[in-house]
């Protein structure tokens, strides 16, 4: 069987499973593990790498929808456009400016306001 395994970044591929760094007990069972047995554990940490972008991804799209219903609710109040209405969204942040801090305040991607925002 060929392994395909990387005890070196093993570490990483948890963070990504799991959202934290590995703890005492993974280290003991991985530095005691046979080939077989490591390549067992990596794939289901491929598994649960797998599940946890998929859910980020979902939880990311309910963000979008629920920041752009935001927006399109201060359009309502008075702003005159989305342009006002992000300004407006921003200056009653606690993000000063910052347009990555406000996509992680509302759960979105930190791309998300690259081409949207004219700065």
């Amino acid at each position: 069987m060929d392994y395909t395994f990387d005890s070196d970044i093993v570490s990483d591929l948890f963070k990504e499973a799991f959202g934290r760094r590995p703890g005492d007990i993974f280290w003991s069972e991985w530095i005691e593990a046979d080939d077989a047995e490591k390549q067992a554990i990596w794939e289901r940490l491929i598994r649960h790498a797998e599940c946890a972008a998929n859910e980020e991804r979902v939880r990311e799209q309910e963000a979008i929808v629920a920041f752009e219903r935001h927006v399109t609710n201060t359009i309502l109040m008075g702003a005159r456009d989305r342009e006002t209405a992000l300004r407006w969204i921003m200056d009653a942040s606690v993000c000063n400016g910052d347009w990555e801090f406000l996509c992680y305040t509302h759960g979105l991607p930190y791309s998300y306001f690259k081409t949207s925002v004219t700065a």
